[in-house]
């Protein structure tokens, strides 16, 4: 076979190969266009009785917003949408929607953390670790620290610049105990005095530790332990410190 006759017989192969598969292809188009949603499937990275949003709930609004779901043609419902109107829910991270072969919808749901409950005058929120608001839910309530007391937050829905500053070092102190092997989860409150200052209750401590503003974290930190270790233990039962001042620096004051 001479090269010429090799080309010639390459691109006819080449050519019916590419007919294949926009044929493929097309049919495949076509019988989407007629394919209807069949189910819909959630995926929730929280596992049951921990969720803000249960299963029901998430299909009842995405049939809402889309005008229809299950029954309806494939081509006639916009995922962009429905993807989109999930993310703007405050207690979810990410979603992601997609359609199978099979004519499935799945709804994978990412659901976010509560890392700290905040109680103001207007009501309680929750904050994750990456500072993100959201609103409290009817049907759970996570076990987390909770803040109350004068907090220099307003409604969780006109967070400022500066409201989330603050939200920020708050998280930063919480992750601090958090991560640290011997207080994880024992910070149970945090109250915000008049002034601005910080009070801490630990689990297991009837001692309100009073830790002031956000700076010498490091410093305060090794305060409550040296209180705990070798000042709390020469105390006669029963009669412990009601506060411990962490705010000053080199001192640590009892009463």
């Amino acid at each position: 076979m001479t090269n010429g006759l090799k080309y010639i017989v390459g691109g006819l192969i080449a050519a019916f190969t590419l007919a294949c598969i926009c044929l493929a292809l097309a049919g495949a188009s076509g019988m989407r266009e007629k394919r209807e949603y069949s189910s819909i499937a959630i995926e929730n990275d929280s596992p049951q009785g921990y969720r803000f949003l249960e299963d029901e709930e998430v299909i009842a609004r995405a049939e809402e917003w889309t005008g229809g779901i299950l029954g309806h043609k494939m081509k006639e419902v916009n995922l962009h949408l429905l993807e989109t109107r999930l993310d703007q829910y405050s207690c979810i991270r990410k979603s992601q929607v997609y359609a199978d072969s099979e004519g499935v919808l799945h709804i994978r749901l990412s659901e976010r953390r509560p890392f700290l409950r905040l109680q103001t005058a207007n009501g309680g929120f929750y904050a994750d670790r990456e500072g993100k608001i959201f609103p409290l839910q009817s049907r759970y309530t996570a076990w987390v620290p909770v803040v109350d007391g004068h907090l220099p937050i307003g409604d969780w829905y006109r967070f400022s610049e500066e409201e989330q500053e603050w939200l920020d070092c708050l998280i930063d102190l919480v992750a601090a105990l958090q991560d640290n092997g011997k207080w994880t989860n024992r910070c149970t409150q945090i109250h915000v005095t008049r002034k601005g200052h910080l009070v801490l209750m630990l689990d297991g401590y009837d001692e309100k530790f009073i830790w002031g503003d956000f700076d010498r974290r490091k410093q305060k930190l090794r305060k409550i332990e040296q209180y705990i270790s070798l000042i709390r233990p020469q105390r006669p039962e029963g009669k412990a410190y009601k506060s411990v001042n962490l705010h000053f620096n080199g001192q640590i004051i009892c009463k």
